[in-house]
């Protein structure tokens, strides 16, 4: 995996200083739960690490600099649960209904789990547009289950036409995700119960419609 880009975070040589780069991106992460980015200090990030705000300024340029870690750490533990265990599940599915299932799933709860952190990454792509390392984390477990969904192919669907019905249901999965993180409006919501499945049955239809 990645290290976090050496430009906004120091290199923590010792293990209690890294104990502490480690306690500031996990005050980072579980205060975004609670309040926007926009409203967020430093002061507030040391606070929660338990430690004082010299210390922050130790180890990261700026509160934008925490930002860009603390997508990085994100991007790092999603690629990490692709790697041990969404590829081992998709290999596995024995369905295209259990493929997607496995990806849905995984998409849902990254979404749920880190929702602070993506609303803030969202409402600072809309001064600067353009896919952040998470979508592009995203992006790149898609890439990997595009062709190994193509085992459950239904015969009367070509290889390419299966793709784009793929790709474009991805699509619209992540952008129903986006919605759920940026606004309440239902009808559906992030914490509801049927999400998974209602986004299965719409994928389904989507990628396999005669």
């Amino acid at each position: 995996m990645n290290q976090p880009p050496q430009s906004l975070i120091l290199p923590s040589l010792q293990p209690r200083s890294r104990e502490k780069t480690r306690r500031i991106i996990a005050a980072g992460l579980a205060l975004l739960e609670t309040q926007p980015f926009s409203d967020l200090t430093v002061e507030q990030i040391a606070a929660e690490a338990g430690c004082s705000v010299g210390t922050v300024y130790k180890r990261f340029a700026n509160k934008e600099a925490v930002l860009e870690v603390l997508a990085d750490t994100v991007r790092q533990e999603f690629l990490r649960d692709a790697e041990e265990g969404l590829m081992r599940d998709i290999a596995a599915a024995a369905s295209l209904r259990d493929l997607l299932a496995a990806l849905v799933t995984r998409f849902v709860g990254l979404s749920r789990r880190r929702e602070g952190l993506i609303r803030a990454l969202l409402q600072r792509q809309l001064s600067n547009p353009g896919p952040g390392p998470l979508m592009r984390a995203v992006a790149q477990v898609i890439d990997l289950a595009v062709s190994r969904a193509q085992r459950h192919r239904p015969d009367a669907v070509s290889p390419e036409d299966f793709e784009r019905r793929f790709r474009i249901a991805m699509q619209m999965t992540i952008a129903l995700l986006i919605h759920c993180v940026l606004s309440p409006a239902g009808p559906l919501r992030l914490g509801d119960e049927q999400l998974v499945p209602e986004l299965l049955d719409g994928l389904l239809r989507q990628i396999t419609a005669a």
